[in-house]
């Protein structure tokens, strides 16, 4: 077996000159430094000055506080209530993008979280809270310290108001047809109405057709989906227009040239029915049904 001997040499007591400059030269300066160090602690222990003594004391009861809280399970009170004692406690919420959603329910969802310092604040656990709020969709949480915790908010667009049967509750719901609320404001009541079990997924085509023919909308009080296949346009006149099952577009056009000739909409009719693609049949009302049809008289009876 080789066995290799390491002798001191010029490189060890002495920089290197000339071309050996370089790393040669940091490896000597760090054995130097170092090897100062290492032969220093040797002669001499540990022992914190009289000034640092209480510190020391402080920094030592205090890890053996906080060993102690870790393992009784108060660890997080005890980190919250500390930092907000020096000056990161949550003093303020910037809140953006509020709509319908209310200040204090934003409020009331960070405060079930239990904190009340900034370092404490977990952004994901906030942003969780807050998409659980109704009308929220998206949610984001960002700290600016010391003591500010922003809030920027997205919330879900109401498309239409549904009902799902003629004792059933009206709801607003989204684009997809989910369910936003109960809670009708009296901001949201411009919203169509549709009605129907399916009506609610089915919402965007029927609202397209409605808002394509803008000259209809205002005339038109509820959507109702029959069978889950078509519609019928209810007037708030109550006049109902049966849509067919396809070529919707093409229906409306011709009911909009039938009202610029003959205002079908302002007259006393029970039905308009668009199913058929060459004709518009109308039914009246059974008040106007009765008014036209002939007063026969009955015979006389002799006795």
């Amino acid at each position: 077996m080789r066995t290799v001997t390491y002798a001191p040499t010029d490189w060890d007591t002495q920089p290197p000159r000339g071309w050996r400059l370089g790393l040669a030269n940091w490896n000597y300066r760090m054995r130097r430094i170092f090897g100062r160090r290492a032969r220093a602690l040797e002669k001499k222990p540990f022992r914190p000055s009289p000034t640092a003594q209480p510190l020391f004391s402080f920094a030592v009861l205090g890890s053996a506080l906080t060993f102690g809280m870790v393992e009784g399970g108060h660890s997080k009170i005890f980190a919250d209530q500390a930092s907000a004692f020096l000056g990161f406690g949550i003093e303020e919420v910037r809140i953006a993008g509020l709509d319908e959603t209310n200040q204090t329910e934003v409020l009331l969802a960070l405060d079930r979280l239990g904190v009340a310092s900034l370092p404490m604040m977990n952004s994901g656990a906030a942003q969780q809270a807050l998409l659980q709020l109704p009308w929220v969709e998206t949610a984001s949480v960002s700290k600016l310290y010391p003591d500010i915790l922003a809030v920027n908010l997205t919330e879900k667009q109401p498309v239409a108001r549904w009902q799902r049967g003629r004792n059933s509750a009206v709801s607003v719901i989204d684009q997809f047809g989910q369910v936003i609320t109960q809670q009708l404001s009296p901001d949201l009541m411009h919203l169509p109405l549709v009605v129907g079990d399916g009506a609610e997924y089915q919402v965007a085509e029927i609202t397209n057709y409605l808002r394509a023919a803008g000259w209809l909308r205002s005339r038109i009080y509820a959507a109702v989906l029959v069978s889950e296949r078509r519609w019928n346009l209810v007037t708030h006149e109550g006049i109902i227009i049966r849509l067919p099952e396809h070529r919707i577009e093409a229906a409306l056009s011709r009911l909009e040239q039938q009202e610029r000739e003959q205002q079908l909409l302002d007259k006393n009719l029970r039905v308009i029915d668009l199913r058929f693609a060459d004709q518009v049949v109308v039914r009246l009302a059974p008040a106007e049904t009765a008014a036209r049809e002939p007063k026969v008289s009955a015979p006389a009876t002799k006795l």
